[in-house]
């Protein structure tokens, strides 16, 4: 009759195989929630005349915040936000580059905002990390359960 339990060292082994693979799911599950908040958005006036979009936004109904905003990027510079709310008319996250128009004292500004991912930055690297570190946790335990005696930790 054929031995039904393992031995308890490979019992052990096979809990820490297991336990290192539901790590690194966590990790890329981790990686992928971290995804959403590290996201930005990039707001600068846009230098083609053709701009789709219908809605124009009336500058002297914008909150302080998005006339701000709206100042900054007619005078030059580039937004990187961290949420949409002070871009004048967002109401959805755009997948594709948007466009927005501003209408102050009688003419007419496209600006465009996009999302951004800042792999560069803190949140942008941790999720990056995260998501290679479980997937290279996974890979591992795979790896460690059934090719044992593969390089490069060879098991005696």
């Amino acid at each position: 009759m054929a031995r039904t339990v393992d031995s308890p060292e490979r019992s052990r082994r096979k809990r820490i195989h297991y336990g290192l693979f539901i790590f690194g799911v966590f990790m890329v599950v981790a990686g992928v929630v971290m995804f959403f908040p590290a996201v930005q958005y990039e707001f600068q006036q846009n230098t083609s005349v053709d701009a789709e979009g219908q809605h124009v936004n009336q500058y002297d109904l914008l909150t302080p915040q998005e006339q701000r905003v709206v100042d900054g990027a007619l005078s030059g510079e580039t937004y990187v936000l961290e949420t949409s709310k002070p871009i004048p008319g967002t109401t959805r996250i755009p997948l594709q580059p948007e466009h927005v128009k501003v209408n102050k004292q009688g003419t007419t500004y496209t600006f465009t905002y996009r999302l951004i991912f800042p792999a560069t930055e803190p949140k942008g690297m941790a999720t990056i990390a995260l998501a290679v570190g479980g997937l290279l946790a996974m890979a591992e335990a795979v790896r460690r359960h059934h090719f044992p005696k593969s390089l490069p930790w060879q098991i005696s």
